[in-house]
């Protein structure tokens, strides 16, 4: 089974901003996670670094794609070398 992992650091600062938005998702943000197939992942802190690991779903029709795996920025990233 394939899985995605993925690292990122929460500037210092917004560490409880982050966690604020992450335990509130939107409606929105769960449709679109679900059309990607996205449904099965953890994401986790360890001081400011964050870790998300992800199965992708197997179910996927043929007119879905797998999640882009092309690192996207956020104001809580900061870029790693």
């Amino acid at each position: 089974m394939e899985r995605y992992a993925w690292k990122a650091t929460v500037l210092p600062g917004k560490l409880e901003e982050y966690i604020q938005r992450h335990d509130n998702i939107w409606p929105e943000m769960k449709q679109v996670l679900a059309a990607a197939g996205i449904r099965n992942y953890t994401i986790w802190n360890v001081g400011n670094e964050l870790f998300k690991e992800q199965f992708p779903d197997e179910e996927l029709t043929p007119n879905q794609e797998k999640p882009d795996e092309k690192k996207e920025e956020n104001d809580y990233s900061i870029p790693q070398a």
